[in-house]
């Protein structure tokens, strides 16, 4: 049976369908299912099973055909401490995943120039006499990679091997490369970067550093690598058909929802796989506990494991394959909205690549609050600008945010324990409510947009804040690493035809919470 003759069956008491391998599920129904009944028919006669399975380079789809084959990774033992992976993107949430699943420990994962997790690395001295990293982010990690050299030098470890405690994972010839080879650290060489990275070396070898048993997690992605290379039973094309046509037929909101049980961080790498992947025509939102999103006739809902005869779509099974799976889907949906998957990764693309100082900012347009609570906001928007203190400028964020959504980017500490995760999860909850209208979450970055305008009809929130305790930076005199952090969101704040204000926290706790109390006055 074809995979659209598989949708289009029909199970008692449901409209659901099924597609399964191995043991992954992907399950569709009501009009989400005859959305992408539609699009099975043209992925059948464009030969995409067939074209991926060939890793048609003319294409743009060579990089898709990795995920469920056995990747050659060099041998690498676990590290004797904790593991810091400097990166960013969807290959870094899929190193932990693979971490946590697979019997390795949880890495400190450092996104751009974020002081916060070398911050408490630092606090606990025997930790970090033992730590060793990997930079899998090119030379956007740089000063990070500094920074942790910098802090290994003042704990006292021998030069000697500092320079043996930093791996580098990049393609031969890149600026990474070079930067690896000067300073003596050791060298994995990779492709590119891609978007389609969760089983390559920039997930792969953080997770082995940190323990993961990697033949275990390639033989789980293997149990649906037949089906993947098949026109017939495939789970990825078929999420691909709904993924492609729900975003065809009007509905391009892809709600990301976890169920008991599913593995932390899925639906955030997911969400940023779905964004890079379709360029921005995909726009996935993480519904965390207790944000609200109302149903509504541009979006539908994709569940881990939850209800498949309730929910609109869902996908099931072991974690390695499921990656698999996810990441053909996303090039399933690329090609179905004509959108080429980019060869290099997207996320932090307009960060800075630069480590050099000082780093001028425009002056703020108002600020609000006194002291520690002090929120100042700098904006191009002359309405934005006009409203004079937060909760008139709230208020207008939410109506502009009538006709798309809110984009809530912020380039803070995302851990939900020690950092700001939690409350900027909360701010984004309150403000869907506010705003009837889906918001997105990203960290260190927004969401492409790239050859579509599709992001760019939303408005556009990014969150800074000082960094308190910082982390020196060898190499730049008298600046830690969080200047550098604020410079990152300098490009995301420059507006321009985008409706963009960026809130600059004196004190991030206390800026949050000052924030909170002004989104909560308007719901």
């Amino acid at each position: 049976m074809t995979a659209r003759e598989v949708m289009a069956s029909r199970e008692p008491v449901s409209d659901a369908a099924s597609v399964t391998a191995g043991d992954v599920t992907v399950t569709a129904r009501g009009e989400v299912r005859a959305a992408a009944e539609r699009m099975l028919g043209r992925l059948w006669i464009d030969r995409i099973a067939e074209r991926f399975a060939a890793g048609d380079a003319a294409s743009g789809e060579r990089a898709v055909c990795g995920p469920a084959a056995p990747v050659d990774v060099p041998a690498t033992p676990p590290a004797p401490g904790a593991v810091v992976v400097l990166g960013e993107g969807p290959s870094v949430r899929a190193a932990a995943l693979l971490a946590r699943r697979f019997g390795g420990a949880s890495p400190i994962v450092v996104d751009g120039a974020e002081p916060g997790p070398l911050r408490r690395l630092a606090d606990d001295p025997m930790r970090l006499r033992e730590a060793h990293a990997v930079v899998t982010g090119g030379v956007r990690c740089e000063p990070a990679r500094r920074a942790f050299t910098g802090l290994l030098r003042a704990a006292g470890v021998p030069a000697a091997e500092i320079a043996a405690r930093v791996t580098v994972v990049a393609e031969p010839g890149s600026a990474a490369a070079a930067v690896a080879g000067r300073e003596g650290h050791r060298l994995v060489a990779a492709p590119a970067p891609a978007v389609f990275g969760a089983l390559s070396p920039y997930a792969l070898v953080p997770a082995a550093l940190a323990g993961a048993d990697l033949t275990w997690a390639l033989e789980e992605a293997a149990t649906v690598s037949a089906a993947l290379a098949a026109p017939d039973g495939n789970p990825g094309l078929a999420l691909g058909a709904v993924l492609g046509g729900a975003a065809r037929a009007g509905r391009g909101v892809v709600v990301l929802a976890a169920s008991p049980g599913t593995p932390a961080g899925l639906a955030e790498w997911t969400a940023e796989l779905f964004a890079g992947a379709t360029r921005g025509r995909l726009l996935p939102v993480v519904q965390f506990g207790g944000m609200p999103l109302r149903p509504g006739p541009d979006r539908f809902l994709l569940s881990f494991g939850g209800r498949p005869h309730q929910d609109d779509a869902t996908i099931s099974g072991s974690p390695a394959a499921r990656l698999a799976v996810l990441e053909y889907a996303a090039a399933v949906a690329a090609h179905l909205l004509g959108v080429e998957p980019p060869v290099a990764e997207l996320p932090g693309a307009q960060a800075i690549g630069t480590v050099h100082g000082p780093f001028p900012e425009p002056p703020p347009a108002f600020t609000d609050g006194y002291g520690r609570d002090a929120v100042e906001v700098r904006t191009h928007d002359a309405a934005f600008a006009a409203a004079g203190a937060l909760r008139p400028l709230l208020d207008e964020v939410a109506r502009r945010a009538g006709d798309g959504h809110l984009a809530l980017t912020a380039f803070l500490d995302a851990d939900p324990v020690y950092g700001q995760g939690t409350r900027v999860r909360r701010l984004a909850g309150v403000l869907a409510a506010r705003a009837a209208r889906p918001v997105t979450v990203a960290w260190g970055c927004r969401y492409p947009a790239i050859g579509h305008d599709l992001s760019e009809k939303g408005v556009h929130v990014v969150l800074t804040g000082e960094a308190g305790r910082d982390v020196a930076v060898p190499g730049l005199p008298g600046i830690g690493l969080g200047p550098v952090r604020r410079a990152e969101a300098a490009p995301l704040g420059a507006g321009g035809a985008r409706p963009v204000v960026r809130l600059h926290l004196r004190d991030r706790e206390a800026g949050l919470h000052r924030l909170l109390e002004c989104a909560r006055s308007g719901t």
